[in-house]
Order: C-alpha cells, then structure tokens, then sequence
C-alpha cells in the first residue's frame, strides 16, 4: 500500500488509551490496527524462518508487538489446543530486515511506549521487553 506508515497513542476520556497503527494516504490517516495500552504484553525482535532454516542469519529479523485478545472463546479453544501463548495474539511492526536496523526500529518503538506513558523493562532476552503491570486506578506496580 502507498502511503506513509504511522503510529500513534490515543488517549480519550472514558475509552482506553490505544496504540494505533496504520497510515496517511491521500491526506488521509487510514487505521489498520488499534491494541489497548492495558492489553500490552512485550516487544521482542528475532530471525525469522528463512534464518531458521538455513541456520545463519539470512537478515529477516521483525519486531513484534504482544498482546491479549480479550476473546474468551478464543483463548478457550487456544487452551484446548495447547497453545503456548493462549489468549496472547502478535502484531508485526515494520518489515523484516537486517538486525541492526531492526534493532533500532524495536529500541525506537520501545522509547514511543516510554513517552506515552507505557512502562516497560528488559524481558527474558536481549531483544525482548515487557510491559510493567498495574493494577488498580492508582497505578501501583503489581
């Protein structure tokens, strides 16, 4: 698709606060993608299956976005099924590509979160980050 890919944060009264993904196409903005900040889970970037297979790196690296569904039906099957990530979906940002670019990409998306407001800490490895949980209205850490 032609156009200008954006991100952004929304913030409004009485609705949840969302990052939004999409982009600006003939002076208009297009959203294709809305996740609850609340449903965020981690921000990881790995090889993809190219790098797998070959078994070096073939720079298909991708940043990916976790988060829950909040589809009860859905995470009861995924459960049934043994899934691994039951009631969590994935969202792909940017393309894949070479590391060092998709390590910048993941460390600047991972700043967007910080200036919106989203805490997040190093994860499990060392391309991976994951967002604090809070609980209650007065935002203590859990």
């Amino acid at each position: 698709m032609m156009g200008r890919n954006v991100v952004e944060f929304m913030a409004q009264t009485g609705k949840p606060a969302e990052i939004r993904f999409g982009y600006d196409v003939f002076g208009q903005r297009l959203i294709t993608k809305r996740i609850p900040v609340e449903s965020i889970r981690s921000v990881d970037w790995s090889t993809g299956q190219v790098t797998a297979m070959s078994g070096k790196d073939m720079n298909d690296w991708m940043l990916w976005m976790w988060f829950d569904h909040n589809d009860l039906v859905r995470k009861e099957k995924e459960l049934k099924g043994g899934w691994k990530c039951a009631g969590q979906e994935n969202y792909q940002i940017g393309p894949s590509g070479k590391k060092a670019d998709t390590e910048a990409l993941g460390m600047a998306f991972i700043e967007f979160l910080r200036k919106a407001g989203v805490e997040v800490a190093p994860g499990n490895g060392p391309h991976s980050f994951r967002k604090l949980p809070v609980t209650g209205s007065e935002g203590i850490r859990s």
